[in-house]
């Protein structure tokens, strides 16, 4: 996990509003956990090269839509997670795993286990991939 303590992190809501508290935009500097979880939304949230001031950030599933829930599809998935986990060094390969499941007829499931010198009891996620309209969630468990 690579966080500046001395950058700015602004904090903001799923619905994409900036988090307000005692009046002032919510910065996460301070709060190394929020500011990782939000880092990871930001990151399997988005399709790669949609924000331009940071192209590299996101998830590139475009390719995976309308294939299907089956093996090959959620492999794509595994990857593609794997790839914007390990961009610019967020996180090294053997920090994380990456598990893909069948949910339902429409949806990838996916377990995402970090574990960090930072967070060494470790954190899980799990990410839902809609097929229909290529979209990610991400919910801790």
């Amino acid at each position: 996990m690579r966080v500046s303590p001395k950058s700015l992190d602004l904090a903001w809501s799923e619905e994409g509003d900036f988090l307000i508290r005692d009046g002032r935009i919510y910065d996460t500097k301070n709060e190394a956990a929020l500011s990782f979880i939000q880092a990871l939304r930001d990151r399997l949230g988005i399709e790669r090269g949609s924000w331009k001031l940071f192209p590299e950030a996101g998830i590139s599933i475009n390719s995976i839509l309308g294939k299907g829930v089956n093996r090959n599809a959620g492999t794509l998935v595994e990857q593609a997670i794997a790839d914007a986990l390990t961009s610019g060094g967020f996180l090294n390969v053997n920090e994380f795993t990456v598990t893909s499941y069948p949910a339902d007829k429409s949806t990838i499931g996916v377990r995402l286990r970090i574990q960090t010198k930072d967070l060494p009891k470790g954190i899980v996620f799990v990410i839902s991939y809609d097929t229909r309209n290529n979209r990610v969630s991400l919910r801790k468990v």
